[in-house]
């Protein structure tokens, strides 16, 4: 005699597919947003960490800080340049030789300050970053 499963056999199977799947599936998807959330948040860091260390190498090269920086913005003279950063619609702007170009995309940088606690130092805040940069001595 051949063994099969009967009708409400698989009518229970069925329902049991019909409860877990979409559970199964919703969870999946919910996963998958917060994977993609996750690695937005992980570009953006490691953008910001890759300005921060453009900054501070800027500094630490810079023969002088002008006069005119303030915490928006930071004056460097690099050899006969001047080069600029600056904070504009959530994106870095360094301006270096009257060339100006955005080093991240909008959004990515959310604060960016200086503060000068001696004459040979720079205190960069870049969102959550903060870097204390000493220039280099001739």
């Amino acid at each position: 005699m051949k063994r099969a499963f009967t009708l409400i056999e698989l009518l229970v199977a069925l329902s049991l597919m019909a409860v877990f799947l979409p559970a199964f599936f919703c969870s999946t998807i919910r996963a998958a947003g917060s994977a993609k959330i996750l690695a937005g948040r992980c570009r953006r860091q490691q953008v910001v960490c890759i300005i921060g260390e453009r900054i501070c190498r800027d500094i630490r090269g810079a023969s002088e800080v002008l006069p005119q920086s303030g915490t928006e913005e930071v004056f460097l003279r690099c050899g006969s340049e001047e080069t600029a950063y600056r904070l504009y619609s959530g994106m870095v702007r360094r301006r270096s030789g009257g060339i100006s170009a955005y080093l991240c995309e909008s959004g990515d940088a959310a604060y960016l300050s200086f503060t000068y606690p001696s004459s040979e130092e720079v205190t960069v805040a870049l969102n959550d970053e903060v870097y204390y940069v000493g220039k280099r001595m001739p």
